[in-house]
């Protein structure tokens, strides 16, 4: 995440989003970090905070699951 500067975008968009537009900048990034390598290959989901935030994790859980 430092090397992010603590951006969490670079962990969860699609790779056609990375390499165009405002966040290819993370390319770099991308192909020399390994702890996002992990990060990216492990991410199962995201939470996002509101009303139904705590059902989403076990979603996201149970679709990575398969």
């Amino acid at each position: 995440m430092a090397a992010l500067t603590f951006k969490r975008e670079p962990i969860y968009f699609l790779e056609e989003k990375l390499r165009a537009g405002a966040f290819a900048r993370y390319r770099l990034a991308m192909r020399h970090s390994a702890p996002l390598e992990a990060a990216r290959s492990t991410f199962v989901g995201r939470a996002i905070h509101g009303s139904a935030w705590s059902s989403q994790p076990a979603a996201a859980l149970e679709k990575a699951r398969g």
